[in-house]
C-alpha cells in the first residue's frame, strides 16, 4: 500500500478495494475499511478533500494491520482424508455497527485427529437505519446471514455427508424468534 500526499476519499475506497477476499476469511479486516468507507460517505465533501484527522488515523492503523495479512496462511484441503466425523459449525454475532456468520468444519480422523477449519465468513455493515435500533434485530439478520452461508456450503460441498450440523448464536432474543409459532 502507498503512502499518499494526502488522505481523501478517493484514497480511501482505492486502498479498502485492493484486499480481495470472495471467502471472507479476513472479513474482520475488510470490515473495518468499509466502515471507514460508509463514516466518509457520511460526510458532505469532495472526492479530493482531504479527510479529517480522526479518519485519516484510523485509516493509517488499517494500513498498519493490514500488512500481518501476508503471515495468514490458508490450509486449502478442508477435509482431510480418512475422517470418520464430518461436521459444519455454523457461528453467527452481531454489533451495533456490523452482523456477521462463518462456517467451520470440523473433522475426526481415524487416528483420532481433530481439525477445524475457517471455510468462508461474510459480514456486513449495520443497515443505516438500522444503528439506533436494538441489538436482537441485527442478531437475526446475522442468524439469516448463517443459514444463507450454510445453504451455500451445503450445496457447493454436496458430495459429502454430514454426521453432524450446529448453527451457534449468543442470543437468547434471535433463538426465540426463531424457535416461536410464526402464527402467533
Amino acid at each position: 500500500f502507498d503512502t499518499p500526499a494526502k488522505y481523501t476519499k478517493r484514497v480511501l475506497v482505492s486502498q479498502g478495494s485492493k484486499v480481495y477476499d470472495p471467502c471472507g476469511l479476513v472479513s474482520p479486516v475488510t470490515l473495518t475499511a468499509r466502515r471507514l468507507m460508509r463514516e466518509c460517505a457520511d460526510m458532505e465533501m469532495a472526492w479530493d478533500d482531504k479527510l479529517p484527522k480522526g479518519v485519516s488515523d484510523k485509516l493509517e492503523e488499517w494500513k498498519s494491520d493490514i500488512v500481518h495479512l501476508n503471515d495468514v496462511a490458508v490450509d486449502r484441503c478442508i477435509i482431510p482424508p480418512n475422517t470418520r466425523e464430518r461436521e459444519l459449525h455454523i457461528f453467527t454475532d452481531a454489533s451495533a455497527y456490523a452482523y456477521g456468520a462463518c462456517v467451520y468444519v470440523r473433522t475426526v480422523r481415524d487416528d483420532g485427529t481433530i481439525k477445524s477449519q475457517l471455510v468462508i465468513s461474510k459480514n456486513r455493515l449495520s443497515p443505516k437505519d438500522q444503528l439506533d435500533k436494538k441489538i436482537p434485530r441485527l442478531e437475526l439478520l446475522g442468524c439469516l446471514l448463517g443459514v444463507r452461508l450454510f445453504n451455500y456450503v451445503k450445496k457447493a460441498l454436496s458430495n459429502v455427508s454430514w454426521t453432524d450440523t450446529v448453527f451457534w448464536s449468543d442470543s437468547q432474543i434471535a433463538l426465540y424468534w426463531i424457535k416461536k409459532d410464526p402464527g402467533k
